[in-house]
């Protein structure tokens, strides 16, 4: 593993007690420690280390941590209690050797090696689900997640139990889950769409560059164009969300929850230029405002990522409103 991303993983593990020569963490995949919302998923990693000089062996099963969430506390020490659930099938256990100085994270039955996913609700309960992971209950502010137990029995499943190792837990991790933001105003034409949001046809969405050298030509850019521009006027139908680069989802933490954008060009489009760089696109729309049509000047700016095409929105999403511009400039000519 590099260096700083060694560091980084090192960061946003939170270890426990050495026991039996082993020490269990719990941690966030590198990359995605944030402030996180009610609504999104958040993904958890338990990791087990030796720290002793003998290899140690153990055995877990991958149930149990999918049957058992973490222990929950907010800021002033106070439980939150947590639902469980119990997974269906036979529980065989994993054996593990783990040779000093080695590390590895721990699978579970329902996500294998993908870390263990919950979607963060109101510690009331009762609100709608929004994807299908299993709900972790949380208000807003800081907590602190820990697994009390990483090597149990799971209703079905027996391991080896090792008293050295009965009493493995993870250090105390913390979550910061801020409120939501407010919702847009209808006040500024825009678009709210939910992750789970189907089109009424196939969209052929993230567009991927298949031509030799990976760069998308003149006519890639004009006719992926037209379609973000010409498809806003008849929304919905295809999904938007796969229009726009993933890393600015992420870095704004809406990968996994509605996103609000501004929409123009109602009236239809007049113009597309497509700039040498074979990024940068001027559209010239015209969009209605105050009951008249008016014609406007649009930049914007097309990035590759992982071999496709996305629109990269050059402002953070407004802090009020929640609606971010998918362009650069939007004027009149």
């Amino acid at each position: 593993m590099e260096p700083a991303a060694k560091q980084e993983k090192e960061a946003f593990t939170a270890w426990g007690k050495e026991g039996g020569g082993l020490q269990a963490g719990l941690g966030f995949r590198p990359g995605e420690k944030r402030a996180y919302h009610h609504g999104e998923t958040v993904t958890l990693v338990v990791r087990v280390r030796n720290v002793g000089k003998e290899a140690v062996k153990f055995q877990y099963l991958k149930q149990f941590l999918d049957e058992k969430p973490p222990a929950v506390t907010d800021a002033d020490g106070k439980a939150v209690a947590q639902g469980g659930t119990s997974v269906f099938g036979i529980h065989s256990p994993v054996d593990v050797t783990l040779e000093p100085g080695t590390e590895i994270e721990l699978e579970s039955r329902m996500h294998g090696a993908s870390g263990l996913r919950y979607e963060l609700s109101p510690a009331s309960g009762g609100e709608k689900k929004t994807t299908k992971e299993l709900p972790l209950l949380v208000g807003t502010g800081k907590f602190r997640l820990q697994y009390e137990q990483v090597l149990g029995n799971s209703s079905s499943g027996f391991i080896k139990h090792d008293p050295a190792l009965s009493k493995l837990a993870t250090g105390k991790l913390e979550l910061v889950v801020e409120a939501d933001p407010p919702q847009p105003k209808a006040d500024t034409p825009h678009i709210v769409e939910k992750p789970d949001m189907k089109g009424r046809m196939a969209s052929q969405l993230p567009e991927k560059v298949e031509r030799v050298g990976g760069e998308p030509t003149q006519e890639d850019i004009l006719r992926l164009s037209k379609t973000f521009f010409s498809k806003m006027r008849t929304y919905p139908d295809i999904r938007f969300r796969e229009f726009f680069d993933p890393r600015y989802l992420k870095k704004h933490g809406l990968t996994d929850r509605d996103i609000a954008f501004e929409v123009a060009g109602d009236r239809g489009i007049y113009n597309i230029e497509v700039a040498d760089d074979n990024r940068t696109v001027l559209c010239t729309v015209d969009t209605t405002k105050d009951s008249k049509v008016v014609r406007e000047v649009i930049l914007i700016r097309w990035v590759i990522h992982e071999g496709c095409l996305y629109v990269s929105p050059g402002k953070a999403p407004d802090p009020k409103t929640g609606i971010f511009t998918p362009w650069i400039l939007r004027t009149k000519p």
